[in-house]
């Protein structure tokens, strides 16, 4: 159901839907933001471990 679906009354559901809305955004900018920071460091971590010849082999692997 979509925003403009939904049948407000009064200005106070007005207020309580743009909070709850507010409050959905900004989890999933706080999970977007996590997710984005553990990837960076997962890769920063395999591009430590492992050799350029080992990542060629995995490049491979993939292509093949």
């Amino acid at each position: 159901m979509k925003n403009q679906d939904i049948a407000v009354s009064s200005e106070s559901e007005k207020s309580f839907f743009a909070d709850i809305s507010r409050i959905l955004n900004e989890g999933r900018h706080k999970v977007h933001t996590a997710v984005n920071f553990t990837m960076v460091e997962t890769y920063w971590n395999i591009g430590k471990e492992f050799s350029e010849a080992n990542l060629k082999n995995f490049r491979q692997f993939y292509l093949t």
